[in-house]
């Protein structure tokens, strides 16, 4: 019998870790309802997955690029009752895909979340851990339902980060998906504006057990800080509209209302920190230019500080919440 899920499968020139991904795919894929193959690839992708996913189940689609375009594609092909999200290169055995359905099924939920096997890319443990670890780490129950208040509150506690983690780790019920798309004005943090955008209303489960593994990847292109910043009043704006959503009275509004706050509050210190940072560093890297010529030592510091206007690097989030560029800047360098 098979299980009521469309997996969704989107690529783009992913020629290279196609091999790996489809071996897996091919336990699972006699179970489920139905397969979609979104694909905007020119290296042969497309051409490698029609001839290894020869089963009826499977449907292919030729889409324009565009990352959460091509998940709301899928979205709109589903037909099964759970949507499920095989991204390449992370995998999902098939008994995890039956433990997420039966949570989804027994509770009525809209989302299961679930901690993915973090690993390198030749398949060793990776030290990288993301907010659903943490999370998954200090429950006291194998399974929990939060209530609304802390549905919010989690969904929402790291953006531009998100508890999601991995959507190859996750359940969503195809009926909400079609209702709430993954926005795609944010770039690569379609999956955290989802989760900020639905926590009010969505009825959500964590599990702690391990369904899928997750091939961390390399740093990806170095994002300025006048980009940052357009992402968090993107992500400061959606609070906003999270905030106008009606809500119930009593003491679960007030603690949505102070979970907002307390976000909108991270939000603003990060831009507070990041706007003024490109013209802080170039005014200091140009006065450590007129001194290299008298002390040479400082050609370290003045291509650290080049590094960071280019991007600012992930230390720089710790346990969810983002620490203030100007602090740090005035700690580290006395600007």
């Amino acid at each position: 019998m098979k299980i009521s899920i469309t997996a969704i499968l989107p690529c783009r020139n992913n020629r290279l870790e196609l091999e790996g991904h489809v071996a897996a795919l091919l336990e699972w894929l006699p179970l489920v309802e139905q397969v979609v193959v979104v694909d905007s690839s020119t290296d042969g992708s497309l051409d490698f997955l029609r001839e290894r996913l020869v089963a009826t189940n499977v449907e292919f689609y030729s889409v324009r690029p565009g990352l959460y375009q091509a998940w709301n594609f899928g979205i709109e092909q589903a037909r099964g009752e759970f949507c499920y999200f095989s991204t390449v290169g992370d995998t999902i055995s098939s008994e995890g895909l039956a433990h997420l359905v039966d949570l989804a099924t027994q509770h009525s939920l809209d989302l299961v979340l679930s901690p993915p096997q973090m690993v390198e890319a030749d398949g060793a443990p990776a030290t990288m851990r993301w907010p659903i670890h943490e999370f998954a780490d200090s429950l006291d129950a194998d399974f929990v339902l939060p209530d609304r208040a802390e549905t919010l509150r989690w969904l929402t506690a790291f953006l531009p980060f998100t508890i999601l983690g991995s959507s190859a780790s996750n359940l969503y019920r195809t009926e909400f998906l079609k209702a709430n798309p993954f926005p795609t004005e944010f770039s690569h943090n379609g999956d955290a504006a989802l989760g900020a955008k639905i926590a009010p209303f969505v009825k959500m489960g964590i599990t702690r057990q391990t369904c899928s593994r997750f091939v961390t990847h390399g740093p990806g292109r170095a994002i300025s800080a006048a980009e940052q910043a357009v992402t968090a009043k993107k992500f400061l704006a959606l609070l906003e509209e999270v905030s106008q959503i009606s809500s119930p009275e009593g003491a679960t509004a007030l603690a949505m209302s102070r979970s907002l706050l307390e976000h909108k509050i991270t939000l603003l210190e990060w831009i507070a920190g990041l706007e003024p940072l490109a013209g802080v560093v170039k005014e200091q890297i140009g006065y450590i230019e007129i001194l290299e010529g008298q002390n040479a030592t400082l050609r370290e510091e003045r291509e650290g500080l080049s590094r960071l206007a280019a991007g600012v690097p992930l230390p720089f989030v710790k346990a969810g919440h983002l620490l203030s560029l100007k602090r740090f800047l005035k700690r580290k360098f006395g600007l």
